[in-house]
């Protein structure tokens, strides 16, 4: 099957995997230019670090709802985990580093979703 054959068409692409993947660039927008202890600078990172990295690695994995929600959850705060530890290994404490880290795990992964997601092959999603 060619690669054109596999491309999914702007138009059906849905706004929630738009908006899924630029989350996390947008909580570091927020995280950057937003002053000290804004609560929106608050709620946009927090919001973003306890859902959205999750969210878009569990559409890989699941479609069942219940299990995509407690895997969201349990996804977002073992990545968050990870890239803490590992920028602490690194003796690197930059919340900006860190947030760009996450926002690329997300981006990529709704990117993955959407491609991997029925009707992007061509052939109904079966293999």
């Amino acid at each position: 099957m060619s690669l054109m054959n596999r491309r999914k068409p702007l138009s059906r692409i849905r706004i929630r995997h738009l908006l899924l993947a630029a989350s996390g660039w947008l909580a570091l927008a927020a995280f950057s230019y937003l002053p000290d202890g804004m609560p929106v600078r608050v709620l946009a990172v927090f919001a973003f670090v306890l859902f959205c990295p999750g969210l878009a690695i569990s559409g890989l994995l699941t479609e069942d709802r219940l299990q995509r929600w407690v895997l969201t959850v349990a996804l977002s705060i073992s990545f968050g985990v990870l890239v803490t530890v590992a920028f602490n290994e690194l003796h690197d404490d930059s919340t900006v580093q860190r947030l760009a880290v996450l926002a690329s795990v997300t981006t990529v992964a709704t990117i993955a979703a959407v491609w991997w997601s029925p009707g992007v092959r061509g052939d109904g999603g079966e293999q």
